[in-house]
């Protein structure tokens, strides 16, 4: 419905807003800050119910006038502007719209409701007031602002759009520039989603902008969003003269001992607050708008801030800024005028490449834990291990929804440090800025393979399907392809199926995964192997020569999952795993060495050192005959049948 809308003391005729009975008021307050012709972006509102004689305001009557230019000792504002008439924020329209105890919503020549926007606040002590002459506004002013300087684009390569993938850029003079004020990487490495997204930002505000569109940049934690923010920021005032209102949430030590800093860019002067309360962002923007001289290349920028702080905090210059990037859930209304655009998490090639001289064993226990999250591959081994076990343990039946990408409550919170958002087809950019093209799954081979026995099999599909369909899927597609295998186990689902023989993991199998050292998984395997067993080592560090154990009908299978097309055996590996189940296996048992692929696909097997006496060779495509053929029916990579 079209609801229309008169400014106590705006000095302007009535305005129209286009909105759906079925928002709140919060909502409708949201679309007047964001009307391009309002004029008041950052400050708050309060709107009241147009309603006289029990009747809503004609546009003809004398009230209009008073209300719009208001004359001191007038009573006309009191009459609307009251508690009975005030509309609460959080309210649906249709409670005021829609009948009841109000008027039935008539739109010819009527005005249905009255605005009043609120003064600035008061300065603080710690604050000192300038006088805007030429509007006698009162704007505050907070101490501690310094000058900052960053480097020249002589010498700094801000645009990266001239940068090919797989560069590693040299950041620390930007880095040195902004230590307080949230800080930036002192490196850089371009990637190919990174590109992506830095071509849809530059087409938008600079090649063919797009009038009242703004971009929500989304991504998991720890992807490089914050990165790309500010550098695009930099780059925008330095090389293209804009003027930019840039906030940040950040951690407390990031270079700062206060949650929000602030840059203003006027051009390339730049000038920041290191430490500032959160009630005067507005202020300081605000105050930047006035003096800025373009208002087509002025941008109001937010980083790290959630949707739900922009009421909660006051925080209203993020409802209809022109840029924004958040790690939680974003939802669009039928009102908003924003676009999605995502930062899709990091593949192991790419970490690869930002660290290559990393060595290979410390490097895939890094990425075991952390997944396409880098800042949490950046992080001491046992700290990135506390943080996962931390996160995990803390999961309940009421919070598993995260690992799906479902964060709607409040319980949820820091859970999806667990999962990341990669877009389905990262060589379409098309997709990057369409949400129905992303999927949030469980990345991290410790946390696929802690789950096995807790989560849902709808997470290991997810996690599956993405990789196998993403032509970047890589390393993930084996870590997910095994996780599904011990997932199917655990549900006595499994079935494995080469060279005429079937083997299954029956109801009278046990399931158990090992989570101890190296050591003491040798020594379970000495003294505690079950006649029928599917066993596998449920942590990072183990040797990669197998994925799991299954022993059944006097077969012992070493089970090693893969999705690649040749297959180093390096049987020094293998060695003291078989010494320590041949200790506890009966002496009529049978050993094989059991290569699982997906359906369809071979694999040439590459022997390495002396090979295990008595241990066979087998090739097998991994499956289900079972219940669960439903859910899996999406993937390519098993074998159902019937």
């Amino acid at each position: 419905m079209d609801v229309w809308c008169l400014v106590v003391g705006g000095r302007r005729d009535p305005f129209r807003m286009s909105i759906d009975t079925t928002e709140p008021v919060d909502q409708l307050k949201h679309a007047i800050r964001a009307h391009p012709e309002f004029g008041f972006p950052t400050r708050g509102l309060d709107l009241y119910l147009a309603i006289k004689d029990h009747s809503w305001l004609s546009a003809e009557d004398p009230d209009v006038v008073a209300l719009s230019t208001p004359v001191e000792g007038d009573s006309v504002v009191a009459s609307y502007v009251n508690a009975d008439r005030k509309m609460k924020a959080n309210k649906f329209l249709s409670t005021y719209f829609t009948g009841g105890k109000f008027p039935p919503f008539d739109a010819a020549e009527r005005i249905h409701v009255v605005v009043v926007v609120s003064p600035p606040i008061r300065p603080r002590e710690d604050e000192s007031i300038v006088v805007d002459s030429k509007k006698a506004k009162l704007i505050t002013e907070p101490r501690g602002k310094v000058d900052v300087a960053l480097p020249s684009p002589k010498v700094f390569q801000y645009d990266l759009s001239t940068v090919p993938v797989g560069v590693l850029l040299d950041t620390s003079a930007l880095s040195d520039a902004l230590k307080s004020f949230g800080g930036f990487p002192r490196t850089l490495y371009v990637r190919h989603e990174m590109k992506v997204v830095w071509a849809i930002l530059y087409d938008n505000y600079l090649v063919e902008p797009v009038q009242d569109v703004h971009y929500v940049l989304m991504g998991s934690p720890g992807v490089g969003k914050s990165a790309l923010l500010v550098l695009f920021c930099c780059f925008l005032s330095q090389m293209h003269n804009f003027d930019i209102f840039l906030a940040r949430h950040v951690i407390c030590g990031a270079g700062t001992t206060s949650p929000d800093v602030v840059l203003c860019f006027r051009g390339p002067v730049v000038t920041g607050y290191p430490k500032i309360p959160r009630g005067l962002l507005p202020y300081i923007e605000f105050n930047l708008s006035e003096s800025c001289m373009n208002t087509q290349r002025y941008l109001v920028v937010g980083d790290g801030y959630h949707q739900n702080s922009f009421i909660t905090d006051g925080l209203n210059i993020f409802q209809s800024s022109d840029l924004l990037s958040t790690s939680g859930q974003y939802r669009l209304s039928s009102q908003d005028n924003r676009s999605l655009v995502l930062m899709s998490a990091w593949t192991r090639y790419d970490l690869g490449a930002l660290y290559p001289t990393l060595p290979i064993d410390i490097f895939e226990a890094q990425y075991a834990y952390s997944g396409g999250n880098a800042r949490d591959f950046c992080r001491q081994f046992s700290d990135l291990y506390e943080r996962r076990m931390t996160t995990l343990q803390r999961l309940t039946p009421a919070t598993m929804e995260t690992l799906l990408g479902r964060y709607d409550d409040a319980r949820c919170q820091g859970m999806d440090t667990l999962t990341s958002l990669y877009v389905k087809d990262a060589t379409d950019r098309s997709m990057y800025t369409r949400p129905s093209m992303w999927k949030a799954i469980v990345d991290s081979k410790f946390a696929l393979t802690e789950l096995v026995t807790k989560a849902d099999l709808q997470v290991y599909v997810n996690a599956l399907h993405l990789a196998e369909n993403s032509m970047r899927g890589g390393t993930l597609h084996g870590i997910a392809f095994g996780a599904m295998l011990h997932k199917l186990a655990w549900l006595k689902q499994l079935e494995l199926r080469g060279g005429g023989l079937v083997v299954s993991v029956a109801d009278e199998c046990q399931v158990m995964g090992h989570w101890a050292s190296y050591g003491e998984c040798i020594e379970f395997l000495k003294t505690n192997t079950r006649t029928h067993m599917y066993w596998y080592p449920a942590y990072a560090t183990f040797p990669p020569i197998i994925d799991s154990i299954l022993i059944v009908d006097g077969v012992v299978y070493y089970l090693k999952t893969t999705v690649a097309e040749t297959h180093a055996l390096e049987w020094g590996q293998l060695r003291e795993i078989h010494e320590a189940v041949i200790s506890n296996a009966t002496n009529n048992h049978r050993f094989v060495y059991g290569v699982v692929t997906p359906v369809g696909m071979s694999c040439q097997i590459a022997p390495r050192g002396t090979p295990t006496t008595g241990v066979d060779m087998w090739e097998a495509w991994a499956g289900t005959s079972g219940r669960v053929q439903r859910e899996l029916r999406s993937l390519r990579c098993l074998h159902l049948v019937g």
